[in-house]
């Protein structure tokens, strides 16, 4: 199959359509079809039937650095429509297989402003939570440093300093605007992925031989995969 080599840019998020093209997104990277660029949604969209696309499964290939989609700025989402609650669900569900705490939408290569958390106990009952269209408004002054790790960046781990508390403001699946205080875990978690959407990764925050070491790490991991 021809890889894909087209750009985000034409590209409209708040559309019905956007499901269906993550389906297809999905179809095409467990294929081998995704090429290291970003892939167009709106000719994926296109060229997809809605009528089918709810047979595929659900859970989402997640980019693994250095994939340069993991570095672009995520775009605000102008609507809250049946597109973006499925990608939402289908967001949660790929975290929880994953597993991890906490997946933006960057990672599963939608540039928009959304990331999903869990962050409760192993044997509390789960509280998944969708943030979209996030933003700190205030961060504590004491800070905390803890090992943290990454989906897109798997069997990596180091400390990071984070703040100790964030407050946030957000919207909902129901389209409320909501302000919320989150600390400890749920906190860094906060912080992790709200640095997913601006194009960060945890291993920004690390010193310069550190960061370059994982980097090093990855690119082999990546040489080792393609060859396989």
């Amino acid at each position: 199959m021809s890889p894909c080599r087209t750009s985000w840019n034409s590209c409209v998020l708040t559309t019905d359509g956007l499901a269906d093209g993550m389906v297809l997104l999905n179809r095409c990277l467990h294929r081998g079809g995704l090429a290291s660029g970003p892939l167009n949604l709106c000719n994926a969209i296109t060229s997809f039937c809605c009528s089918n696309w709810m047979q595929v499964m659900s859970v989402l290939t997640i980019l693994v650095y250095p994939d340069p989609r993991l570095r672009k700025k995520a775009k605000s989402i102008e609507r809250i429509d049946s597109a973006i609650r499925v990608l939402a669900e289908n967001m949660i569900e790929t975290m929880y297989d994953a597993p991890g705490i906490g997946l933006a939408a960057p990672q599963v290569a939608v540039p928009a402003r959304l990331f999903v958390m869990d962050c409760s106990k192993k044997n509390d009952e789960r509280e998944p939570r969708v943030l979209l269209n996030p933003r700190i408004f205030w961060k504590s002054p004491e800070t905390l440093l803890g090992e943290e790790g990454c989906l897109s960046l798997p069997t990596q781990y180091a400390e990071v300093e984070r703040h100790a508390e964030v407050s946030v403001e957000f919207e909902d699946l129901d389209g409320n605007r909501v302000k919320e205080s989150f600390s400890g875990l749920w906190s860094r978690c906060v912080q992790h992925e709200m640095d997913h959407l601006d194009g960060k990764l945890f291993i920004d925050h690390l010193s310069l031989v550190k960061r370059e070491m994982i980097k090093r790490k990855m690119k082999k991991e990546l040489r080792e995969r393609q060859k396989s």
